[in-house]
């Protein structure tokens, strides 16, 4: 089986450039990381719960990842957030 040019691969997500997320995502990124829960998140962006969700949705595929943990850890190395909750 042929190996997919270096081209097509998405980038590694072990790293997270600011270009990569929308600066929305980022901050939705941000509150997860804090502990807060989507209905939360949606409460503190006056967003609907919906929306939150397909933000994380679209953060799960940006950064190839699969679960909330492999989420926030990707955020946490990248060193894009601060983990305190306010």
């Amino acid at each position: 089986m042929r190996q997919p040019s270096a081209r097509m691969q998405k980038p590694s997500a072990t790293w997270l450039s600011p270009a990569m997320l929308t600066p929305r995502r980022r901050e939705v990124a941000c509150l997860l990381v804090q502990g807060l829960t989507p209905a939360e998140v949606a409460e503190r962006l006056f967003l609907s719960e919906y929306t939150v969700h397909e933000h994380i949705r679209h953060l799960y595929e940006d950064l190839d990842c699969h679960t909330r943990a492999q989420l926030v850890a990707i955020v946490l190395r990248a060193g894009s957030c601060t983990t305190s909750r306010k």
